[in-house]
């Protein structure tokens, strides 16, 4: 009987050591998992589809589980100190597995960022692309940096392969906008929002109270990098002087490259990201951000497709697809208006500088003229094709600035909301603006996760002087006109009501 209840008295004891020591290295795992450096490889704010491989990091805990301990601990010491100053000298810290994971990871010093200025590279993608020995393309490869990107079909990364090259599927946890490091150091980052349209609809307005916030750092409102630059498009009339200093650093042909995208916010932007910090879990953490307002984004995407695809009843992907495979959480604001009042103050608008130069001023019978050319023209196109080819390629000739099939606002933004789901795009009508800011900004803050503002501030914002008004020094648009639009306007705006679930996109 003794002998039994001795036997049993050891089995207890081993079982308990046996749990104890499970819980044991599942503690290590939990420091690992928590702490910021794994949290910066594995995790982002930011979107990216990486998975944490829990298997492997038990592993690396269970090698400096037994045995060895003291010997172990003083190359745990120097292990540690040597990752101390692989960060300080611009390094990557690796993990080792022959090192308990707890004890390695000590809280580390944060990098010291710097800008830098690239020049844009030669077309060389080696992890889009698998190249023979004398460079030229095999295939394109099928990994994490290419087509496991949400929404990336070939013909998308076969588009854009300097983007997929360059832009990682996970972003700094430690930034609130979206930035990764190049050689250890070096900050590079994308706009945390985009407001991609519509000309005429108060984007400039809008844009000016956005940067007031305090988490919001200025920056030019839209260099059309997303839609026409991209595509070769070298005019500078907005934006002009970043548009220029980031032509002189990056250098190339024309304005296409991602570094001159890159540059074109480090010379302002990336240093107040770096220099504006607060503690979050005992961790530096960078809460300022800032976005792109080009109006262009929301539908020009050149015409490249076609000739690639000349068979294509309608765009095989468009820049909704690429920024969301690029940055799955990116936030995106479209404003609207009537479209029949948006495409008039849009023509007086773009024809104003011209009819000074001719010393004559536009009328109302040539504006109505000229309507009923874009129509024929726009339902000429469909005499051929569905309305969402007609959308993004109408024109006679076609121009970067659409006229009137900007208005025709259902197509893109149902393509928006495909790509990104109908939460994640938030659409804003200018009358609705024009009727309580007070309430549309707030709204925008909540939207953009913003910290929120007292409502006497946010009334100090919205009251400020209203941005790019277009000042009426033309004729009123004839009766005709104005029917004439709305008539061709309507079933797109019966389409767009649909979507939006909402009578007031009718515009009656």
């Amino acid at each position: 009987m003794e002998r039994l209840r001795t036997k049993v008295l050891i089995l207890m004891f081993i079982i308990v050591s046996t749990i104890l020591l499970i819980v044991h290295q599942y503690a290590n795992i939990s420091d690992l998992m928590s702490h910021p450096f794994i949290q910066k490889q594995f995790t982002s704010n930011h979107g990216g589809n990486g998975q944490i491989h829990l298997q492997e990091i038990q592993e690396k805990a269970d090698h400096g589980m037994v045995g060895r301990i003291n010997e172990e601990q003083n190359e745990s010491n120097k292990w540690r100190q040597q990752k101390l100053s692989e960060l300080e000298d611009g390094s990557t810290p690796t993990l080792n597995r022959n090192h308990n994971a707890s004890s390695a990871f000590t809280p580390i010093k944060e990098p010291n960022y710097r800008t830098t200025f690239r020049k844009v590279s030669k077309p060389y993608y080696p992890n889009v692309f698998e190249y023979d020995a004398e460079g030229r393309v095999l295939y394109l490869k099928d990994n994490e940096m290419t087509t496991m990107r949400p929404g990336a079909t070939k013909e998308l990364v076969l588009s854009a392969p300097e983007l997929f090259e360059k832009i990682p599927t996970r972003f700094l946890n430690t930034f609130k906008n979206p930035c990764w490091l190049r050689g250890g150091r070096e900050l590079n980052c994308l706009p945390y929002f985009y407001i991609i349209g519509m000309y005429k609809c108060a984007t400039t307005d809008i844009w000016s109270k956005i940067v007031q916030h305090p988490d919001v750092t200025k920056v030019a409102k839209e260099p059309h990098w997303w839609g026409p630059r991209r595509h070769g498009f070298m005019r500078s009339h907005v934006a002009t002087t970043g548009v220029l200093r980031s032509r002189n650093v990056t250098g190339g042909p024309d304005d296409s490259s991602l570094e001159w995208y890159l540059n074109f916010y480090k010379f302002d932007v990336a240093p107040r990201l770096i220099k504006e910090k607060v503690k979050r879990r005992n961790e530096p953490y960078h809460p300022i951000v800032y976005g792109d307002a080009s109006i262009s984004t929301a539908y020009s995407m050149g015409l490249e497709w076609i000739d690639k695809y000349p068979n294509a009843k309608e765009p095989p992907y468009t820049n909704a697809d690429l920024i969301r495979a690029l940055q799955p959480n990116a936030k995106i604001v479209l404003m609207v208006r009537n479209p029949t009042k948006r495409a008039i103050s849009w023509w007086w608008y773009s024809h104003k500088s011209l009819s000074k130069r001719l010393d004559r001023p536009y009328s109302a019978k040539t504006l109505h003229d000229e309507m009923i050319k874009y129509i024929d023209c726009f339902n000429g196109c469909l005499e051929l094709h569905n309305v969402r080819y007609c959308a993004y390629v109408s024109g006679c000739p076609y121009k970067l600035v659409p006229d009137i099939q900007a208005g025709i606002y259902h197509v893109y933004l149902q393509d928006w909301i495909r790509a990104f789901s109908r939460d994640s795009v938030h659409v804003i009508r200018l009358e609705d603006w024009q009727a309580d800011p007070v309430k549309i900004y707030r709204k925008l803050l909540d939207f953009l996760d913003l910290p929120k503002l007292t409502y006497t501030k946010v009334k100090e914002i919205v009251i400020s002087k209203t941005a790019n008004v277009n000042m009426k020094e033309h004729e009123d648009a004839w009766p005709e006109t104005v029917s004439l639009l709305d008539d061709f306007f309507r079933p797109y705006n019966q389409e767009l009501a649909k979507l939006m679930g909402d009578d007031k996109f009718l515009y009656l």
